[in-house]
């Protein structure tokens, strides 16, 4: 097949217990494709894509090991 690789999918469950696929694109942005819950014709897509920041995950703060006064 031609064409460029972006990402794989994985195939999540929401908390509303729909499915979703979604997948890294960088390490600053996901790929989300969720079902279109508000289709009412062949016209209207199954689909839609999103394109999102990922979470930022805290990390701790390292210890302040400098002289103290």
């Amino acid at each position: 097949m031609e064409g460029t690789r972006l990402t794989g999918l994985w195939k999540n469950t929401g908390k509303d217990g729909k499915t979703y696929l979604s997948g890294n694109l960088s390490g600053a942005a996901r790929l989300l494709i969720l079902p279109n819950t508000r289709k009412r014709g062949e016209k209207d897509p199954d689909y839609h894509v999103y394109v999102v920041p990922n979470e930022k995950r805290d990390k701790p703060a390292p210890k302040d090991e400098g002289d103290s006064l």
